[in-house]
Formats: structure tokens, sequence, C-alpha cells
């Protein structure tokens, strides 16, 4: 598939980068969502939580019109996880891959308005 997915189509949206494991389905609403504290194990319980995720909504893989990774920050090991099976299942399914920082998704779902600070080399701050 070319191009940005449907607006009303279902997307499939994983984050690993922290002790839980999320998986959720929308539209872009959510429809269906999965989170366990995995403690780092996100590799053992990822793939359980899509179909888990994917049987509460009444869909399917065909269903699905893109797919969203959180890119954390967050550990290495859980975010490698959560991007190579988001990859994956993109390329499997020939469906458009959307990766996001957590800090870009954080203030969305909260509805706040969104800031940003940089520490210069002299010590610094920008914002």
């Amino acid at each position: 598939m070319t191009g940005p997915a449907p607006a009303d189509g279902l997307m499939l949206a994983m984050d690993t980068a922290t002790r839980a494991c999320l998986v959720a389905l929308g539209r872009p609403d959510p429809v269906a969502i999965s989170r366990r504290d995995v403690h780092h194990r996100h590799g053992a319980y990822l793939l359980e939580q899509v179909e888990e995720a994917l049987e509460r909504a009444g869909a399917t893989l065909d269903d699905l019109t893109a797919l969203v990774v959180g890119t954390g920050p967050g550990s290495f090991t859980g975010l490698r996880v959560g991007l190579a099976t988001a990859k994956t299942l993109a390329y499997a399914l020939g469906l458009p891959l959307v990766a996001l920082p957590v800090f870009w998704i954080l203030p969305l779902s909260a509805a706040l308005p969104v800031y940003g600070v940089v520490l210069g080399l002299s010590a610094a701050i920008y914002w």
C-alpha cells in the first residue's frame, strides 16, 4: 500500500518503551486496547496482545490500514522488539508504518499544550 492510510481505517498501535506493553486498535478513537506489565519481556507477549486486541475488536490483520509504533525514549530492548515487530507486520501486510516519539503522543492523549526544552552546550536552557 502506498500513500497515507484512510482517516477512518483501522490502525494498530504498539508501544514497548516501558515495562508495560501496550497494543491498541483505533479509527483513530480506541476500539480495543491490551495493556500488560511485562517487566521488559515484550517479545514474549507482544504478538499475543496483537491477537487479543484484534479478537476484542472483531477484526483481523486484513482489516488494518496502517501501523503505528512508539519510538521512545525507553528501554532499548523493548524498543527493538516493538520496532522489529511493527516493521515486519507492515512489510508482510503491505501497510504504511508511522513511528511516533512518546513525547508527541502523551500531550495529545491528555489534550495538553506541547512545550519543548533543549539543554544547550553551555548549560543554557532553550524553550
